[in-house]
């Protein structure tokens, strides 16, 4: 009992140098599923509610566990300027943590994980076959689609440092989505897919008050490790790359010692490249997605 109360004291000593912000926001959401050609509209306009805690470790902390962990967590639902037919069924909500489990000198590791589900209901522009729900889907019907990513990882801080960038980490993600294979170049369907990559990430994040911008830049290699039809194994090749940029701007105001206002808003683009082989029987066009968000808050510093 005595060791664990050293512990504990040590361990709230840590987070009493430490700083914290907690804060929760409203604002706008542009957003659509990673392939979307084969979509009469890519995106939806969504009203977005958000909460964040996001943890600093003190300066001259050291050891394990020197910061409470860090979390975001956001929903979006249609709204009245959302399109008529998104206002039937559609919702985004993901959730990610980050928690500097140890500090050595200047640079912090830490682990971190997070899921990430859009469910839209769209039209086709163009009639195809849905291998799962075995479909014949024409030009401007309605359907509800999915999209899901979870993933998990390490990261090493650098804020203490003199770099460009505040955190560099490497994840593990699985995703779940519905692709649009061509088969010999003219018929088209679509195919519910499950996809695994490795991604390798470099952020700057805005900490601390003022007008502060922020960025995030990563490249992933994935395969697709199975679909309703074809098979993975058959298609040209299963394998892919997909490369993210991010930017952002805020604004934070410092009313108070512990009250800070914010106005936040980013954007971000991903480029998604299919491998081929000189047959292409089976093959999956590249693809590219464009999101955007914007945001006021209160945040209250701890």
């Amino acid at each position: 009992m005595r060791y664990l109360l050293i512990i504990g004291i040590l361990f709230f000593h840590q987070h009493a140098f430490s700083s914290h912000y907690f804060g929760c926001g409203l604002g706008v959401i542009h957003t659509g599923i990673a392939q979307s050609d084969w979509l009469e509209h890519g995106s939806d306009d969504l009203a977005m509610a958000e909460c964040w805690l996001q943890s600093s470790p003190a300066i001259q902390a050291q050891g394990f566990f020197i910061s409470l962990p860090s979390m975001h967590w956001q929903t979006a639902k249609p709204t009245t300027f959302s399109r008529s037919l998104s206002q039937d069924q559609s919702k985004a909500q993901s959730f990610d943590l980050h928690w500097s489990l140890f500090r050595q000198d200047l640079l912090v590791i830490g682990a971190s994980a997070g899921a990430n589900k859009l469910e839209q209901r769209q039209q086709i522009n163009q009639d195809m076959q849905w291998l799962a729900n075995n479909n014949l889907l024409v030009t401007g019907q309605p359907i509800l689609i999915r999209q899901q990513d979870q993933f998990f990882g390490l990261f090493i801080d650098t804020r203490y440092t003199t770099s460009l960038f505040n955190q560099i980490s490497i994840n593990r993600h699985y995703y779940q989505m519905p692709l649009k294979i061509s088969q010999n170049g003219a018929n088209e369907f679509l195919s519910d897919s499950k996809l695994k990559t490795w991604q390798l990430e470099v952020r700057k994040d805005p900490l601390g008050c003022g007008l502060l911008g922020y960025w995030a830049f990563d490249m992933a290699s994935g395969e697709i490790k199975s679909s309703t039809h074809p098979s993975s194994s058959t298609l040209d090749s299963p394998y892919f790359i997909n490369t993210e940029l991010m930017l952002g701007l805020q604004w934070r105001y410092r009313v108070s010692r512990t009250l800070h206002p914010y106005v936040d808003i980013n954007g971000r683009g991903s480029y998604w490249y299919f491998s081929e082989n000189d047959n292409q029987t089976y093959s999956i066009n590249k693809t590219k997605q464009i999101s955007y968000q914007a945001s006021v808050g209160l945040s209250w510093r701890f």
